[in-house]
């Protein structure tokens, strides 16, 4: 079941009695990181966050309901339960990392919180996660990638990890996709990563190799790919340049080219919020580029929908992003 038919028709092929007709629909897919979601209302998920009011819950859902998205990577999210503030219930399953049971199982997350505490929880308690609208998406398997979270250390400090991907294969149309949710290390927008100029580019440069390991993996098996996410990484700025996009598009298995949104100035790249390179973005394999509808990439300013005497980083400090993959249907 599809929501938006393509402009476009896919003009059936006629091989003898079991022809098939065939329309092209398409399906979105987002990416939004939101800073900071949590369940309790009144209550910040961490030092520095916002504790959201039912106000704030109510301008998400609107956000949401505008982005009318399928799929979406999300980043900095309790829990599900969190997630369903947002995403209807009725309409979306949520996945989210396998992290947050191990936090739990080691006792690093209290549920417990007082909000008069200065600190009120002991771990960031943020995690990966992808929503996926039921009624349209197909899901085929769902599955932690923990090998994206290393230890990130600096002088002085107790390690930290960095978070854990969540992947997702699912079936849309005729076509099966395979979909990496990342939120990457922070702190190394732009930095060197061979030799790292700062311990937060060394541990994001520790991260890539799982990365290039995991799209490598598909790419030989001739999947449809797409990485999604916060990959805290101003990519554009130096373009195809950029030591990270050269590491992970670097034609290895043969034939490996990946692409990226927002790449030129698309309407997914300005805002009427923010003006500088973006650190979110959408990537796909040539597999899964030749379905994208590129005109259809959006970057959604969130200021109408700000809540009145309260900073627009209570609904998030990032802004979601959205494309439309064109996919066929069997009628």
């Amino acid at each position: 079941m599809f929501r938006r038919p393509f402009v476009a028709l896919v003009s059936a092929v006629l091989f003898g009695p079991q022809a098939i007709a065939q329309t092209a629909d398409t399906i979105r897919i987002a990416t939004w990181n939101m800073a900071n979601l949590y369940e309790v209302e009144g209550v910040p998920l961490r030092s520095r966050a916002c504790a959201r009011s039912e106000a704030h819950y109510e301008a998400l859902r609107s956000v949401a309901e505008r982005m009318d998205a399928d799929v979406i990577a999300l980043q900095e999210v309790h829990s599900e339960v969190a997630v369903h503030h947002v995403f209807d219930p009725e309409a979306y399953d949520v996945f989210v990392s396998g992290r947050r049971d191990e936090d739990h199982e080691a006792g690093r997350v209290i549920e417990a919180v007082d909000p008069a505490a200065p600190e009120p929880r002991r771990t960031d308690g943020i995690y990966t996660a992808i929503a996926v609208r039921r009624s349209v998406v197909e899901v085929v398997a769902v599955a932690s990638v923990p090998s994206l979270s290393v230890a990130h250390a600096e002088p002085g400090e107790p390690d930290r990890p960095t978070r854990w991907g969540m992947s997702l294969t699912f079936r849309a149309g005729d076509r099966t996709y395979d979909l990496l949710a990342v939120h990457m290390k922070s702190s190394c927008h732009q930095g060197a990563l061979d030799p790292p100029e700062s311990p937060h580019c060394a541990t994001f440069a520790r991260q890539v190799p799982a990365l290039e390991a995991w799209i490598d993996e598909r790419e030989a098996d001739g999947r449809a790919i797409i990485i999604a996410g916060d990959f805290n990484r101003r990519i554009n700025r130096l373009r195809d340049s950029d030591q990270f996009w050269t590491d992970i598009d670097d034609g290895d298995p043969e034939g490996l080219n990946l692409w990226r949104l927002p790449y030129g100035r698309e309407t997914c790249w300005t805002s009427s919020r923010r003006s500088r390179t973006p650190i979110d973005y959408l990537v796909f394999n040539d597999a899964a580029w030749d379905g994208v509808d590129r005109d259809s990439c959006t970057r959604l300013d969130l200021q109408p929908y700000r809540v009145e005497d309260a900073p627009l980083s209570c609904l998030s400090d990032h802004e979601p992003y959205w494309v439309d993959l064109v996919v066929t249907a069997a009628e």
